[in-house]
């Protein structure tokens, strides 16, 4: 990337922040706040999703290499496995050589 197209990404990048704050001052005083659905201290949530019925679905991340579902829906605070248990199971792969080259 040259530096002129480094420049003129800063720029933009400076205006379209300069513009969202704009956007979240006092004119937007009645717009809808964001709120806080549920939260996971134990497990590092990677994508949520919203049904337009309200459910709420999270993606877990096993970064840590923690066990446990990678897919849950949110049910009264509590990440319940989906769809269930079974398809969130981890099942290690078998490690296969590496063919040599020779």
């Amino acid at each position: 990337m040259s530096a002129a197209s480094n420049l003129d990404r800063r720029t933009w990048l400076a205006g379209a922040g300069a513009a969202m704050l704009l956007a979240s001052g006092d004119a937007n005083a009645d717009a809808p706040r964001l709120t806080v659905a549920f939260s996971l201290a134990e497990a590092v949530t990677n994508g949520v999703a919203v049904t337009p019925e309200g459910r709420i679905f999270a993606a877990l991340a096993r970064i840590d290499g923690s066990a446990g579902p990678r897919v849950v829906e949110i049910r009264n605070g509590t990440p319940v496995p989906f769809p269930d248990e079974a398809w969130n199971a981890y099942a290690e792969v078998p490690t296969r050589p590496v063919p040599s080259s020779g």
